[in-house]
């Protein structure tokens, strides 16, 4: 039976070929668009959480808040996109999905389900609800430590 050492790093392992093929996956999506990596994360967030805040999609993307509104800028010349405001709150401004967007996203996901759902059903794999559990586990504690990183200030040169 494996150690802890060991079924740590077959963990890690695991998560580095699953960010692997997210990231070839978001490459090839973005190459078929016209798109960069950053608006197709843009879009796969706001397709799963609704609009956001801008600092919503500097979080999910690790871009700056100037660069994440020249993102949603660009976005929204191509027409993905729109800023709006809740009429509850009008200071905020929020990123929204416009029909084109939706479109975009509802396209990635015809594409992408059947096979997800196929490799979900393999028999050798837990449960689809019991791999989600642990993808989201996985997703938290990493979350959590990247939090407790401290911030290195490299000296102007």
């Amino acid at each position: 039976m494996p150690d802890e050492s060991e079924q740590a790093r077959a963990v890690l392992a695991g998560v580095h070929a699953f960010a692997h093929g997210i990231d070839r996956y978001r490459l090839a999506v973005g190459a078929r668009l016209g798109l960069g990596v950053p608006e197709v994360v843009t879009l796969a967030h706001l397709a799963v959480a609704g609009p956001v805040r801008a600092g919503a999609v500097a979080e999910r993307t690790g871009l700056s808040q100037g660069s994440v509104t020249a993102l949603v800028d660009r976005m929204e010349r191509r027409g993905l996109v729109v800023r709006v405001r809740p009429p509850e709150n009008r200071r905020v401004v929020l990123v929204e999905l416009t029909d084109a967007g939706r479109g975009v996203t509802d396209e990635l996901l015809a594409t992408m389900l059947p096979s997800m759902a196929a490799t979900a059903a393999e028999p050798d794999l837990p449960a689809p609800a019991d791999l989600a559990h642990g993808l989201h586990r996985v997703a938290d504690m990493l979350v959590a430590l990247a939090e407790r990183e401290p911030a290195r200030v490299t000296p102007a040169g």
